[in-house]
């Protein structure tokens, strides 16, 4: 099987989160990042072939999902427990373990979930 370059226009970035020791004997929570990769990012629509798939792994809401396609790397290990990514400055959460697309160590597929929002600034009004 051959991967054509052309279909991965987006860039993603996979992060890890890990625990770094600090100056008093404990650790904090810090986040690296492990690579940068270009891939294949598509939406979700509830009308979508996927709806189904998506309300098994417990997500009602389709338009905060996203269906990210790279190419298959031995190097990575795409899990959902310490692993997320950046898409366009949004953080992504893995929601199910990468599917390896048709077996043939092409291309590996996942379902990522953006991050709720924690805070949004405030907007000065227009005059």
């Amino acid at each position: 099987m051959t991967v054509r370059a052309r279909k991965y226009t987006k860039r993603v970035q996979i992060w890890q989160t890990t625990f770094t020791p600090d100056t008093f004997g404990g650790n904090v929570v810090s986040e690296e990042l492990i690579t940068t990769s270009w891939a294949k990012v598509r939406s979700v629509s509830s009308n979508s072939r996927f709806a189904q798939r998506f309300i098994e792994l417990g997500i009602t809401d389709p338009t905060l999902a996203l269906i990210v396609t790279v190419r298959f790397r031995d190097d990575i290990d795409y899990n959902a427990i310490n692993r997320f990514l950046m898409y366009r400055g949004q953080r992504y959460v893995i929601q199910n373990s990468a599917v390896n697309t048709d077996f043939f160590d092409a291309e590996v597929e996942m379902i990522v979930v953006k991050e709720r929002t924690q805070s949004v600034p405030e907007i000065a009004p227009i005059p």
